[in-house]
C-alpha cells in the first residue's frame, strides 16, 4: 500500500500458528498501538497517515527501524540461540530459499518470490507471489501440487466475540467511523481496516491455539488477553472440543 495505492500481493497463514507471519504481524500490531497505546495515524491527516512507518525505529514513528538496529537485535538473537550465520538480516532471504527448495518448489517460483526475477510482468503487474509458494512458506502439504485442499487447521473455526476483536484493537471502531464521516481519501485507508478486522481475528485464533498448549503464556499479548475472563473461557472450549475430536465434522474430506 505505498504512497497509499492498494497493492496486489498475497499471504497465508501458516500450519503452525508460532511461525505465522501473519500472527506476528497481528501481535506487532496490538503490542503498538493498544499495549503502548501508540496513536493510530489519523486518517484525516494524509500526510501522517503515508508517512508512519510500519516497523519504526525509536526516535520517530516515521522513521524506519535502521539496519545497524535490527541487526544488533538479530546478532543477539543469534548468540542466544547458539547460532552462527556469515549474514544477518539477509538470513531471512536465504532461509525463506531453502525453505521452498526443501518443499520441492520449483527454482523459477523461489526466484519470483524472491524478487530475483525483474522482467515487467513481475515488476508492474503480477505479484512476486505464487500459490504454491504461498503453501510451502505456510508449511502446507501438497504445496508444489497447488493444492489449497489442505489448507485447513481446528483454530480457523474458533468464532471470536465481537468484544473481544475490540480488545485487540480498540482503535478500529473509532477509525472506521472517521472514516465513514469524511470518506477514503486514500484507497488504502479503507483497506487497512479489512486488513486490522482479518488480523484482529487470526490474532485471537492463533493466541487461543498457543494458550491451549500453554506456550508463551508471559507473552504481553497474551497477558493482555487473559485479562479478559471470556478469552480464558475460550481457550478451555477450544481444548476440549480439540481433545473430543469436536472439530473433525468441520474438517474438509481432502484433508483426510
Amino acid at each position: 500500500m505505498a504512497g497509499g495505492k492498494v497493492g496486489y500481493s498475497g499471504v497465508i497463514r501458516s500450519r503452525q500458528p508460532e511461525l505465522c507471519a501473519v500472527r506476528a504481524l497481528a501481535y506487532h500490531l496490538m503490542h503498538r498501538f493498544t499495549i503502548e497505546a501508540v496513536p493510530f495515524p489519523d486518517p484525516r491527516d494524509v500526510e501522517a497517515w503515508l508517512s508512519a512507518a510500519l516497523f519504526p525505529g525509536k526516535s520517530s514513528t516515521t522513521t524506519n527501524i535502521s539496519y545497524e538496529v535490527q541487526a544488533k537485535e538479530l546478532k543477539g538473537m543469534l548468540a542466544d540461540l547458539e547460532m552462527s550465520f556469515s549474514k544477518v538480516t539477509h538470513i531471512f532471504r536465504v532461509g525463506g530459499a531453502r525453505h521452498l527448495d526443501q518443499y520441492g518448489v520449483d527454482d523459477s517460483v523461489i526466484m519470483r518470490m524472491g524478487k530475483w526475477l525483474h522482467q515487467a510482468m513481475y515488476t508492474h503487474y503480477l505479484t512476486f507471489f505464487k500459490t504454491e509458494g504461498l503453501l510451502a512458506m505456510g508449511e502446507w502439504p501438497h504445496a508444489q501440487a497447488k493444492d489449497f485442499g489442505h489448507f485447513w487447521h481446528e483454530r480457523f473455526e474458533i468464532n471470536v466475540p465481537e468484544h473481544v476483536l475490540s480488545t485487540v484493537y480498540p482503535f478500529l471502531k473509532e477509525l472506521k467511523e472517521r472514516l465513514l464521516r469524511v470518506g477514503a481519501v486514500l484507497p488504502s485507508m479503507k483497506s487497512i481496516v479489512e486488513v486490522l478486522e482479518f488480523l484482529a481475528v487470526v490474532l485471537v485464533q492463533d493466541a487461543v491455539e498457543l494458550l491451549s498448549q500453554e506456550l508463551f503464556t508471559e507473552h504481553p499479548v497474551h497477558v493482555w488477553l487473559t485479562e479478559d475472563p471470556v478469552v480464558g473461557e475460550l481457550v478451555e472450549e477450544y481444548k476440549e472440543k480439540k481433545d473430543a475430536g469436536a472439530f473433525e465434522v468441520r474438517r474438509p474430506r481432502t484433508t483426510k
